[in-house]
């Protein structure tokens, strides 16, 4: 990394950690620690920003351990088509409660989160790792919808005030049954990532309707997804393609 980098970097941990402090009321109630993991398998790994990477099918599995509101986690992306590790990400942030709206229309409650992150990709002869800030806000809005925003900005490299992504994502889901200790939801919901020379992407990249079928009990969850993703600018952007995937998976909070 170069220096510029290294300082901005710097600044992502300190900024980090200063909205922990504003956080750490808020989450004072959250276990002490906490530990997850899930895994997915997918017909195919579409990042966020719309690009499809490699043959498929994958896995896809995360570990993550919190302590009050930091966060240790780490993503990786196994692509049975090419037999490779394509993946491997690690992230270091931050999470938790902001405030709550209590009456009015827009009654809900709202939480953040931040990370920095290093992407590696052990499978792909050649390829350096990239590093990344990320920050979001998350606003679960009545029983109305939940509504999230996301934005990640590329280190790697020469420092530049391009290189983001800003992700929306409109969700709202639905209970079907709940039976003891059962719980079957169904959530529909669309996306949208906006680029800023992203990996050389640039303007609004895709727009994806998805739905996500998930049965609970307890602290196991198990799910399965079908997404539609549409090319919002092949011109600009032609190596976003128009995309049906679907996966099945599984979470375990410990």
């Amino acid at each position: 990394m170069s220096g510029k980098t290294r300082k901005l970097l710097s600044s992502a941990l300190i900024g980090t950690t200063l909205l922990s402090g504003g956080l750490e009321k808020a989450v004072a109630q959250e276990p002490d620690i906490r530990v997850n993991a899930s895994t997915t398998f997918a017909s195919i790994y579409v990042q966020g920003s719309g690009f499809v990477v490699g043959k498929g099918p994958v896995s896809q599995t995360y570990v993550g351990a919190g302590l009050r509101n930091f966060t240790l986690s780490s993503w990786l992306n196994y692509d049975f088509g090419n037999r490779a590790l394509t993946e491997a990400d690690f992230f270091v942030g931050v999470n938790g409660s902001l405030f709550s709206i209590d009456k009015g229309l827009f009654e809900g409650k709202v939480s953040a989160r931040a990370s920095v992150d290093a992407w590696t990709y052990p499978g792909l002869k050649g390829v350096k790792p990239d590093y990344a800030a990320e920050a979001g806000i998350h606003y679960s809005w009545k029983n109305l919808a939940e509504l999230d925003f996301g934005f990640i900005h590329l280190l790697t490299g020469e420092q530049t005030w391009d290189r983001n992504k800003f992700q929306f994502e409109v969700s709202k889901p639905l209970t079907l049954a709940n039976i003891g200790n059962l719980k079957l939801q169904i959530t529909p919901s669309i996306s949208t990532a906006v680029c800023d020379n992203f990996y050389g992407f640039n303007d609004v990249s895709r727009v994806t309707i998805g739905t996500e079928l998930n049965l609970q009990s307890g602290n196991l969850k198990f799910g399965a997804f079908v997404n539609r993703q549409f090319s919002a600018s092949p011109g600009t952007n032609p190596g976003i393609k128009d995309i049906t995937y679907y996966g099945i998976g599984g979470r375990i909070d410990f």
